[in-house]
């Protein structure tokens, strides 16, 4: 309820208590130069280096913890996201009218928490990594500002004052944004001598009340606030309150539009530092009156809070007594008062060897099953099931102090105390004590716990319910489908496979074939010897008789090989004179293709000795095996010449073992890995079966190791699956008997939580009655005072003083000649800035603040006519969210100002010092 209005520059809205600072493991020594610096005799040579360090620190420690946050804040976007995802998905699932509209949003969900639970170990790492660079930033900071501290000594009162003021005020929006302990400085004129004295005023902002600490509660809470799915955090105060919120950031943000304007209008005139110097003087003037409209409503603030400080004391009161409820009839908040009338269910004694093997753990004392019994306990007697507690979002317990309401005492305002712990109560709530972790939690999670393994059970007969065992059935068949289209599969690459087995093992010329390639190598070699020692017509003779044997040889134990166990052959491609026309071609064949050429074999012989690297007047018997071993293929685009040639003529030859080991695999995919069944063995060698086994083996082997028996056991499998789920419908009803019963059980205990509320009701609404009366008598008009709108304003015009001369320069120097001054980059910068941030209000912030006031009325609106939603939960939720990034943008950007103004100010401090 105590939100304060967001700007550029906050107005002390998240002041209050201790820092802290995560510090990982960051050195905490000085900096290297501070030692140095720190007692050395006063050179401001010295001093300006020591600041320019301490600039370059703080900039580049911001920029560095301002990306790993940016990180963090993305990260927790998209979790946001799918936390928004997976709520809808659940809202579809309980609204679906079907079995089928239910599995098919329950899939869509099971899909997003799967993100979910993927996803979360990302933000994890996410959130530590930028937890350690903001350690290190933190230590660059304070380095910074020790080199500052230091240089001080060296300037002049003034400049001293200067210095102290834009540090203070980059201590305070540092503070502001991430948390921590802030200095800053004021300013007093003394009348008579003129001298300015400058007063320091020390305070800290807690961690978690920093806009960082605000925007990462408002994600860490999103989730639950999502998931209650109830309105128990939504009030009509809340909603005023809202809308009141979102009328003043229009209001105020259609006023900073004006202000620009007005600021832009004169700046682009003919006339600037006359029209800027009269606008000024209307800024300062509508300042002025500002300050003084807020001191009389401050005055009106304190007298409302003062003449109703009663009504908020009498709130205090009745919210103690509603939280301190207790009832006779749910004596101790137990349902029941003797474990006699504790809730029993008995089983179904066909269910009894089932139940007794499940394991119902973790339903811990609150539901237990009884094996000899055979029957379920709810332990209804429980203490605490039923009970109030008093939710505090403020997260800390506020005691009010009548003085403090009637009067200023330690300094503080009575309006100024109801502003910062008055408003709290009336964020309070008493609520049923069922959140996570009570007994009521407990039970419930029991009680589902049982369900669930029920279900499981149930579902592994398989079956959820009659439609489901008809579902299981089809699923069952469809399986049956697969696994006999398997089997038809395996059975013919068997079939092939014996087929293969059948050439390969009547091929007993393997040796020889071999052998005869080898001595046809070895008369190859002797013969191109002897062709060598002729000459002319003879010596070709002689070599193309040579070539041609060898080729034929080489074809022939091809053609053997291929035609018992098979060989497969890498290509070769050949640069060949074009048959047509002049120049080369590039052409790929096999080895065997090339050496079947009738015409031509000879030289492709001679072609393919040079392709395999070797020279045919050296070559020798072993290095002919290129034709009848394995290798790599070679790389070529069709048409050019291979990057890559082959190493051997053949991808592969197979062996007769090779064509039993393939038969083997066939057979066991078939029929198991079972002796016998699936293969057998000769001299401790495994031999695939080549005939088909009786379905009486299959069947018996299947018996005893189902899992063993290949592709036929699958199928066999498949069959029995298809038995059980037609046996399975009346195991199904005696689950689903005792999931119903326990279901009746958990809506019994949902209707105690009804009527114990009902008997809490008188003090409930009594409370609630009396945070109305303070709403109306002291929040609403307060509210209506408008004090926050004129703050902001107030500080929204004095930005744009500042933006303006603080952009451009000295206002006397810089803007004498307007000519010069309009030609200046820095007059240029100003005004794309002016034009940029007007676009932006205008097409962006403005509607987006119509839009949230359309939303916090409609939902006003909704709340008052009964017609809340579940996704009016998701929005409030969501506006929490958007608020806080909205604190954490603005905070930002403060931050960042007042980064460029140390630089600024220590730049114009030291500028002229000489090198």
């Amino acid at each position: 309820m105590n939100k304060k209005f967001l700007s550029v520059v906050l107005f002390g809205a998240l002041m209050a208590g201790s820092s802290v600072t995560f510090t990982g493991c960051i050195d905490n020594d000085e900096p290297a130069g501070i030692e140095n610096l720190r007692g050395a005799k006063a050179e401001l040579l010295r001093a300006k280096v020591a600041v320019e360090t301490a600039e370059a620190a703080l900039r580049n420690a911001y920029a560095a913890e301002h990306l790993a946050q940016a990180k963090w804040t993305e990260a927790m976007a998209a979790k946001q996201e799918l936390e928004n995802e997976e709520k809808r998905l659940k809202n579809e699932v309980e609204a679906a009218k079907t079995e089928a509209e239910k599995a098919y949003w329950a899939a869509e969900l099971a899909e997003v928490e799967a993100d979910l639970a993927k996803n979360k170990l990302t933000w994890e790492a996410d959130r530590l990594a930028a937890e350690t660079v903001l350690a290190q930033a933190r230590k660059d900071y304070e380095d910074a500002m020790k080199a500052i501290e230091l240089s001080k000594n060296y300037l002049s009162e003034a400049e001293l004052g200067q210095l102290n003021y834009v540090q203070g005020e980059y201590s305070y929006a540092y503070a502001k944004l991430y948390g921590g302990s802030y200095t800053r400085y004021t300013a007093s004129v003394d009348k008579t001598t003129g001298k300015v004295t400058w007063k320091a005023v020390n305070g800290k902002v807690e961690a978690n009340n920093s806009a960082k600490g605000i925007l990462k509660a408002a994600y860490d809470t999103y989730e639950s606030d999502v998931n209650a799915g109830s309105f128990e955090d939504i009030s009509e105060i809340k909603l005023n309150a809202a809308v009141a919120e979102a009328k003043t950031t229009l209001e105020v943000t259609v006023a900073e539009l004006d202000i620009k304007k007005e600021a832009l209008a004169a700046l682009e005139s003919s006339e600037t530092l006359a029209n800027w110097k009269k606008v000024k003087a209307e800024y300062k003037a509508k300042q002025d009156s500002l300050n003084d409209v807020v001191a009389d409503k401050t005055i009106a603030a304190n007298k409302i809070v003062i003449e109703n400080s009663d009504k908020a004391m009498a709130m205090q009161k009745a919210l103690d007594n509603a939280a301190a409820f207790k009832t006779n009839t749910f004596k101790d908040g137990k349902i029941v008062q003797s474990a006699e009338d504790n809730a029993v269910i008995k089983a179904s004694d066909a269910l009894k060897e089932k139940l007794s093997a499940l394991d119902f753990a973790k339903a811990g004392s609150y539901v237990t099953y009884d094996n000899s019994a055979n029957q379920f306990t709810v332990a209804l007697d429980k203490s605490n099931l039923l009970g109030v507690v008093r939710d505090n979002k403020d997260n800390e317990t506020v005691t009010l102090e009548k003085a403090k309401l009637d009067a200023e005492k330690d300094g503080v305002a009575p309006y100024e105390y109801w502003n910062t712990e008055g408003v709290k109560l009336l964020d309070d709530a008493i609520v049923f004590n069922g959140s996570q972790g009570t007994e009521y939690a407990k039970m419930n999670e029991a009680i589902d716990v049982v369900i669930e393994t029920l279900n499981k059970a149930k579902g592994d007969i398989p079956s959820l319910d009659i439609e489901q065992a008809n579902k299981e059935l089809a699923a069952a068949k469809e399986n049956l489908t697969a696994m006999e289209k398997a089997k038809t599969g395996a059975t013919k690459t068997w079939k092939d496979a014996v087929t293969a087995w059948g050439k390969a093992k009547a091929y007993a010329t393997e040796t020889a074939d071999k052998k005869a390639v080898e001595t046809a190598a070895d008369v190859y070699v002797k013969a191109i010897a002897a062709a060598d020692a002729l000459s002319g017509t003879e010596k070709v003779k002689a070599q193309i008789k040579a070539r041609q044997a060898f080729a034929d040889a080489v074809v022939t134990y091809y053609n053997a090989v291929n035609a018992g166990p098979g060989l497969t052959s890498n290509t070769v491609t050949l640069e060949l004179n074009k048959a047509v026309g002049t120049g080369t071609e590039f052409i790929t064949k096999s080895v065997q293709a090339w050496l079947s050429d009738a015409n031509n074999k000879d030289s492709y012989l001679e072609a393919l000795i040079t392709y395999f690297g070797l020279t045919e007047s050296t070559v020798t018997k072993d290095k002919l095996n290129v034709f009848w071993t394995e290798g790599t293929a070679e790389t070529v685009t069709p048409g050019e010449q291979p990057s890559v040639k082959a190493d051997a003529a053949l991808k592969k030859i197979n062996t007769v073992d090779d064509v039993r080991s393939v038969l083997l695999d066939a057979s066991e995919t078939l029929y198991g890995d079972v002796e016998t069944l699936g293969y057998y063995t000769v001299d401790g060698t495994k031999y695939g079966r080549e005939t088909e086994p009786s379905d009486a083996e299959i069947k018996a082997q299947w018996e005893k190791t189902p899992e063993r028996v290949g592709a036929c056991g699958k199928v066999l499998s498949a069959e029995k699956r298809v038995k059980t789920a037609e046996e399975s419908v009346a195991q199904v009803d005696q689950f689903a008997a005792v999931v119903k019963a326990l279901e009746e059980v958990k809506a019994t205990i949902a209707a105690a939580k009804v009527d114990f509320m009902a008997e809490a009701k008188e003090l409930i609404d009594a409370a609630s009655a009396a945070q109305k009366e303070c709403a109306d008598n002291i929040n609403a008009p307060i509210q209506e005072l408008g004090i926050e709108a004129d703050l902001a304003l107030s500080e929204k015009i004095g930005n744009v003083i500042d933006a303006v001369e603080g952009s451009v320069g000295e206002f006397d120097t810089d803007w004498a000649d307007e000519e010069l001054l309009q030609q200046t980059e820095k007059y240029i910068a100003l005004i794309g800035n002016l034009k940029t941030e007007i676009k932006n209000l205008q097409e962006t912030t403005i509607p987006a603040a119509e839009s949230a006031l359309i939303k916090a009325e409609a939902m006003l609106d909704a709340y008052k006519n009964g017609n809340m939603s579940a996704q009016h939960v998701i929005e409030w939720a969501q506006a929490k969210v958007d608020n806080a990034k909205a604190n954490y943008e603005a905070a930002v950007k403060e931050l960042t100002y007042w980064t460029d103004k140390v630089q600024e100010v220590t730049a114009a401090l030291y500028g002229k010092v000489a090198e």
